[in-house]
């Protein structure tokens, strides 16, 4: 399905680009502040007044007043005898009406969610008494009448009651339709925060970073990763909404999903809580592959309080919460076995041992389980306090101001890590330490002009501080028999990756520092002009991200790969990395040094219009229009390099041809082009075919704008002349440098040694074999196309029904690619460059789904949520930068020259997935009263059950037999990988099914095509809840995690060359872990 898209739109932007600046940003915010209210934060109520013939009735006064505030809006029937109120912020309402002639109507207990528009109507009844007629809430429908959008909202109760593991509320996101959980990532440059990529999820079959999150409205996204800023206590949310497709034109930043977070304020009765939360081993089972039980500690525990400090004026809440984790954490590495640290392989003794690998061979632990396998429990410390405080103030009535604060800092241990080359640190003893800071704030004001115009302006700011995978072991390389000098301050050893083994030693990114600052300016207004809902918006996001150090590959990093040469008086060709370990002779040594230190600056201007036409009483037609104006990165001292093969550069004239920078002829600060054809046109309709708001038809389509990651320019501050990674490439029959050793691969002739940073950098120098990282001049903004069709209807008063076709196509994605690599003839743009990482928008993704659901809001004590996907999601890469790599991922595709290799199932496919969450207030002794009912009565039972069908993943043949230089190459499939002695964590697949390919040619088994362990896990927990008085309550609470230990299997080892291969050595989810809480609320 081609994109529309708009051709010459350049006139027009050349124009907006004039105000790209701070200061024009301001004059445009302080200029729409007066002309220019949003629905990000509330949601809205329609309805229609009739009488008791079923008649119209024109001119009826609506009102809604917030039971909690006493906040109001009015409204006027208009001839069709419909009303519409906007820009209600969420919590419970009472609805009253009055017109001459009737008996005044009141309804209470209307519920009001974000994004979410409500329909009550209302049926008036001929004048008889003076008082009014109180009704239930039986007039009230909860089809979606009005919007195409999906997305399910997690209410208060379902935050605060449902078994939590972790009490992270993202984790809730999977209770909905295609939704699923994060894929095992390789992410270890940023630290472990509650919003990381652990916590985040996929939707729709597009990646994580695909996901924009609001906090109260506000800008909530980590710019590094993507991924979440702040995560407040469940406790002090109100509820968040998760919109999943064909959202509108007032949403963008993100094709995947927006995720809206609203907080908790202040009311009228003062309200608040006393809990903690607590956890520990002697009640929990023991992880499934742990020598031992895993230590486990675990406390959370704060408090929130919220009132009034002016009645129906001046609102506010404050929340506290600590956590304090000491928990063991199971890993299991793949180890030489005693016979192979001794030399003794299959096809030969290995006798001449380097003296370096014998120096090193203390720091891989022997095998303690089976013959290559060891396993080890570390405990893993995390702490963090975060704060969050609330004002809400009613100016006058029709202007309403907000503000609120969010704080969390902490620390976190690190005991495993992947590295750049995809072969993760599976061993305790090179631990690693984060310390972090994260604050955001948002700021609103919404004005009522009347009661058909109204304007909301915000501004948002986050702040983290990032320092991340500090070593907290320094081990002198000197002592282990390396002369490497580096310009790092404090001296560590190297990395030593082999594939299809653990690797050891310093993590490549070890310590990295980072600074982050995000300013938003928004500005909307809301028109109810007849028939029309019309909306405008302009939003201004400055992102800043300041480098001050980040030691990248300081200390250098060593690869072995299980590849063979002709055998020579020193070397037995053995195909296994270990092998080559024991001889020294490694595949590549890099090492970089010189300024790291950037000064990142990327912004992005965003305008939209919508109008949500009432056809007819029965038929919405939204038509939207947005356009996104994104600033690539640029650093403030332009150190970027750019890739343009041929071109002597006329700025560093000594460096080799190709090598570019800023004052070269057609290179930009950012060294691409900014995109300035982002036009993303939104269409949908709703169609109640009985008029009563009981069921729904609705689809629609819509083009949606990704962002670009700040990860990808964190990675070209590694570029010569300010930062170099010279590398050298060990061909046993060929040094590259004569005399090279595993000891000294520069044979003693570093370009570091005696040089500080900035001494390596003022030298100007183009070391051979460099590594070189650079945007394709040809990279644009990715895009995602959304569609669905969508069944909706009221079974019953409390529950809908929903059943849709769901379809997303991603187009320009970012994939990384190697350049410098050609299939049966090694690397042809040495000796100047060996690895060239060219992150290029040339990916595309696709996603098929039906999914259904049955929402019931509690009545009766019992509320639930039924979820079902069954959906195929197809792409050539599921990450956009390598060193996010999936552990069963390679990290660049296996033949640059046919990346059509490389479409398959997405790292997160999952075909099936069924959720059901729940809640049941048991009706034993709820009517009763005394010491029965204390002791046996105010009993609840929640749960949320998971089953899925299991992630694919990729065999991989890091043997290089397409000899293009890059291990990313994939096997042939001979047999069939599932016999009848497979899919057990000894043995999930049969690698007998799988041969070496002939030399030089590619691999022909599809990336992904294998089916790893699926899901099936259940959450439970039991309260008791003790009433003090009318207002005060205590509660119990036992929450059990994998509530019958059902281990839950991660994907097993997929490197054909390893020892492990077909292993399964973790697991997705943990072993059964139970919770107790105690809570107090009033």
């Amino acid at each position: 399905m081609p994109p529309i898209r708009l051709q010459h739109p350049h006139h027009v932007v050349n124009t907006l680009l004039q105000f790209a600046t701070p200061r024009a940003a301001a004059v445009i915010a302080t200029l729409l502040v007066c002309c220019c209210a949003s629905a990000q934060t509330t949601g809205s109520m329609v309805g229609k007044a009739t009488d008791p013939s079923g008649a119209v009735v024109p001119g009826v006064a609506i009102k809604a007043t917030n039971q909690a505030t006493s906040f109001s809006r009015e409204a006027t029937t208009g001839v069709s005898g419909e009303y519409v109120l906007s820009l209600l912020p969420v919590g419970h309402y009472t609805i009253t009406a009055q017109k001459e002639g009737f008996d005044p109507y009141r309804l209470s207990n209307v519920v009001v969610n974000v994004n979410e528009n409500i329909r009550v109507d209302v049926p008036l009844g001929l004048k008889k008494v003076a008082e009014s007629v109180s009704v239930t809430a039986s007039s009230v429908a909860e089809v979606e009448t009005r919007s195409a959008t999906l997305g399910k909202v997690i209410d208060e109760t379902k935050i605060a009651d449902l078994p939590l593991n972790g009490r992270n509320f993202l984790n809730l996101a999977v209770l909905q339709p295609g939704v699923v959980p994060a894929m095992s990532l390789g992410s270890n440059n940023t630290p472990e925060f509650p919003g990381g990529e652990k916590s985040d999820f996929q939707v729709n079959g597009l990646r994580l970073q695909s996901n924009n999150f609001l906090l109260d409205g506000a800008d909530n996204n980590e710019p590094f990763l993507g991924t979440a800023m702040a995560t407040p206590s469940p406790d002090a949310l109100e509820e968040f909404k998760i919109l999943t497709n064909n959202y509108g034109a007032e949403f963008g930043g993100g094709g995947g999903s927006i995720v809206n977070i609203i907080t908790k304020g202040g009311t009228n009765q003062s309200h608040g809580s006393l809990y903690e939360f607590f956890r520990n081993d002697v009640l929990d089972a023991g992880n499934f592959f742990a020598i031992k039980k895993d230590k486990l500690r675990r406390n959370q525990f704060g408090g929130t309080f919220g009132g009034a400090i002016i009645k129906d004026r001046t609102f506010f809440f404050f929340n506290y919460e600590g956590f304090r984790l000491r928990q063991g954490q199971t890993q299991i590495a793949t180890v030489p076995s005693d016979a192979q640290r001794a030399g003794i392989f299959a096809s030969g003794t290995v006798t001449n041992i380097d003296p370096t690998a014998t120096a090193l061979l203390p720091l891989i632990p022997r095998a303690n389980v089976g013959t290559n396998e060891f396993v080890s429990s570390p405990v893993q410390v995390q702490d963090t306090d975060q704060y969050n405080v609330r004002i809400d103030h009613k100016i006058n009535g029709k202007n309403y101001l907000s503000a609120r604060y969010f704080l969390i800092n902490g620390t976190n241990d690190r005991n495993f890590t992947n590295t750049l080359f995809g072969v993760s640190i599976n061993l305790s003893n090179f631990p690693l330490q984060d310390d972090y800071r994260i604050q955001n704030l948002a700021v609103s004001d919404t004005h009522f002009f009347t009661t058909t115009f109204s304007n909301e302006f915000r501004f948002g700011f986050n702040r983290g501080r990032f320092d991340s995978a500090i070593s907290t072991i320094v081990r002198d390389p000197a002592s282990l028999g390396f002369n490497l000098p580096s310009t790092k301050a404090v001296h560590n050893m190297p990395l030593i990756a082999l594939a299809g083994y653990t690797a050891f030693g310093t993590f490549n990114d070890s310590p990295s520092f980072r600074r982050e600052n995000t300013y938003q300016i928004q500005d909307n207004l809301t028109w109810m002009h007849g028939r029309h809902s019309l909306r405008y918006g302009v939003q201004i996001l400055k992102n800043q991200m300041d480098i001050p150090s980040s030691d990248s590959i300081g200390e250098g990093a060593f690869l072995f790969l299980p590849k063979v040469e002709t055998a020579t008086t020193n070397y037995l060709p053995i195909q296994d990395a270990f092998a080559n370990f024991l001889q020294g002779q490694f595949d590549l040594f890099t090492q970089a040094g010189g300024v790291t230190t950037r000064a990142w600056r990327f912004s992005s201007y965003n305008f939209y219009f919508q109008d949500d036409l009432r056809v007819t009483p029965t038929f919405m037609l939204t038509l939207g229009l947005r356009y996104e104006l994104p600033i690539p990165p640029t650093d403030t001292k332009n150190r970027v390099v750019a890739y343009r093969p041929g071109t002597q550069s006329t700025v560093h004239t000594n460096a080799p041809p190709g090598l570019l920078f800023v004052g070269d002829l057609g290179i930009t600060r950012s060294t691409i082009q900014t995109d300035k054809n982002n036009f993303a046109p939104r269409v949908g309709f709703a169609w109640d075919p009985k008029g009563n708001g009981k069921m729904s038809l609705r689809g629609g389509y819509g083009i949606f704008y990704d962002r670009l990651i700040g990860l990808l320019p964190f990675q070209f501050g590694l570029d010569p002349p300010f930062d170099i990674i010279p590398s050298v490439p060990n061909f046993v029959e060929n040094h590259v440098i004569p005399g090279s050793s595993f000891g000294d691969p520069f044979a003693g002739g570093s370009p570091f040694a005696g040089k500080t940073a900035q001494q390596v950098a003022d030298s100007n120098i183009f070391p051979l074999f460099s590594f070189l990282q650079v945007m394709d001049p040809r990279m644009r903004t990715p895009y995602v196309q959304q569609w669905n069709l969508t069944y909706q209807y009221q079974a019953a008063k409390d529950m809908v029904l929903e059943a849709g076709y769901v379809g997303t196509k991603g187009t320009k994605l970012v994939q990384p690619v190697d350049l410098n690599t050609q299939v049966g003839s090694g690397r042809p743009l040495v000796p100047n460059f060996f690895q060239l990482s060219n992150y290029q928008t040339t990916d595309n993704s696709s996603y098929q789904g039906l999914q259904i659901s049955a929402n019931k809001r509690m009545d009766y004590g019992l509320t639930f949520l039924g979820s079902y996907t069954w959906s195929h999601s197809i792409d050539g890469s599921s990450i956009p930068v390598n060193f996010l790599n999936p552990s069963s991922e390679a990290i660049f595709p296996e033949d640059k020259n046919n990346l059509r290799l490389d479409r398959g199932n997405s790292a997160f496919d999952t075909r099936h997935r069924f959720v059901l969450s729940a809640l049941y207030e048991l009706p034993v002794l709820k009517s009763s009263s005394g010491f029965a009912h204390q002791a046996l009565g105010n009993w609840q039972v929640n749960g949320i059950l998971t089953w899925q069908t299991g992630f694919p993943f990729t065999v991989l043949d890091t043997s290089d037999p397409n000899l293009d230089g890059q291990p990313t190459d994939r096997p042939n499939q001979v047999g069939n990988p599932f016999g009848p002695d497979t899919r057990t964590p000894q043995k999930w697949f049969d690698a007998a099914a799988f041969v070496h390919p002939h030399l030089g040619t590619d691999g022909l088994v599809a990336r992904n095509s294998l089916e790893g362990p699926g899901i099936s896990n259940l959450d439970f927990s039991l309260f008791k809840n003790f009433r003090v008085s009318e207002r005060q309550n205590v509660q119990f609470r036992a929450e059990f995690f994998n509530l019958f230990n059902h281990p839950n299997f991660d994907i097993p080892v997929s490197d054909f060359n390893s020892p492990a291969v077909g292993q399964i050595h973790d697991t997705r989810l943990p072993n059964r872990q139970l919770q107790f809480a105690l809570k107090y609320t009033f």
